[in-house]
């Protein structure tokens, strides 16, 4: 369809943010708190809503549920860009974790430690962009992994983490590695860049 100032593209078609799924997310929270969808319909509506691009795709999840609606203008999520060349980057300790982080990385060590972070919200995006690069996480009980990444010559291993699920919080792990590892597991788990230790 040609786009023009006379022939403007459709509510429905406009592209979605992250903010707009997140939120999305939280009125799924509240529909099932409200007995308005079970446990297998909120798994299966929030995956949707993570990986959808349109506003119609994020408003075909609610319209069967009164009272809840997509708001236009959702305030952006809290951000973050970790970046390194060459170098080791590491985050422990007390530290903020963002809804939406970027972690980028040629050719070092990035290690994030969640043990003791304090989460912005109970989702947390992830989209990575690793060449020649290694990632480890520390993902403290009752914090599901998802992982979404593309993988081109890489190593990815999520050890003792349970699967996503309806409740509680979560990581979502997106974007692309390439000659590089990612692995994650629980505390007290430590890994070198070959493998466990």
């Amino acid at each position: 369809m040609r786009v023009t100032a006379t022939n403007p593209v459709a509510p429905r078609y406009l592209r979605v943010s992250d903010a707009e799924r997140q939120h999305v997310v939280g009125l799924l929270q509240k529909a099932i708190g409200l007995g308005l969808i079970d446990l297998d319909e909120f798994t299966t509506r929030t995956d949707s809503a993570l990986t959808a691009r349109t506003r119609g795709d994020l408003n075909s999840l609610l319209v069967d549920l009164p009272g809840l609606s997509l708001r236009a203008g959702a305030e952006e999520p809290e951000s973050m860009t970790l970046s390194s060349h060459g170098s080791s980057l590491v985050r422990e300790g007390h530290w903020r974790v963002p809804t939406a982080l970027r972690v980028e990385n040629q050719g070092g060590v990035v290690r994030l430690d969640f043990t003791q972070a304090e989460f912005a919200g109970e989702t947390v995006l992830i989209t990575v962009a690793m060449r020649h690069s290694h990632l480890v996480l520390t993902v403290p009980e009752g914090i599901a992994v998802q992982d979404e990444v593309t993988s081109k010559h890489s190593v990815v291993r999520l050890r003792d983490l349970a699967p996503a699920s309806a409740f509680g919080r979560r990581i979502v792990l997106r974007g692309e590695l390439v000659h590089s590892s990612l692995r994650a597991g629980r505390p007290g788990r430590r890994w070198s860049l070959l493998g466990r230790r």
